[in-house]
């Protein structure tokens, strides 16, 4: 038989061009349009791994964005 990986849909809210996503555990990342670029706040309750889920964020947009080659990087 063929496995199906179950997700979850975070809730997304969008107000003003940006959008909100927040993700099980309080973590959310917020998404605002600058130019040719999009900028992404990762947010993470205190004492939770901010980095490891930067990385989950930029997989998964690395992911789909592969076939118009975006490159995901970060600043802190």
């Amino acid at each position: 038989p063929k496995k199906q990986a179950a997700a979850k849909a975070a809730p997304v809210s969008v107000d003003e061009g940006v959008t909100t996503i927040a993700f099980d555990g309080g973590n959310t990342a917020v998404l605002r349009p600058d130019g040719d670029r999009l900028q992404i706040d990762a947010h993470v309750p205190d004492g939770d791994d901010v980095d490891r889920f930067a990385q989950v964020v930029a997989d998964h947009l690395a992911r789909f964005g592969q076939r118009d080659e975006l490159a995901v990087e970060w600043s802190n």
